[in-house]
């Protein structure tokens, strides 16, 4: 599934809504309408694609193995 916010009014879309579209495993849209029209997003800005939030964490432990001399 491949998320998408509306940033502009689309026809049956409310701007600021996130919705899923099925996508392949490359990430491409299985609808003709979604494939068109994130295509014409990259000079129009009327959607774009919300990137899932990683659930790894930004802090790494410290590694143990320092000497102690």
């Amino acid at each position: 599934m491949l998320r998408i916010k509306i940033n502009k009014p689309l026809p049956g879309y409310e701007v600021g809504r996130i919705i899923e579209v099925a996508s392949d495993n490359e990430g491409t849209p299985l609808d003709f309408y979604w494939r068109r029209r994130l295509k014409y997003a990259e000079s129009d800005g009327c959607c774009e694609i919300v990137k899932p939030v990683s659930t790894k964490s930004v802090f790494t432990k410290p590694d143990k193995t320092e000497d102690e001399n």
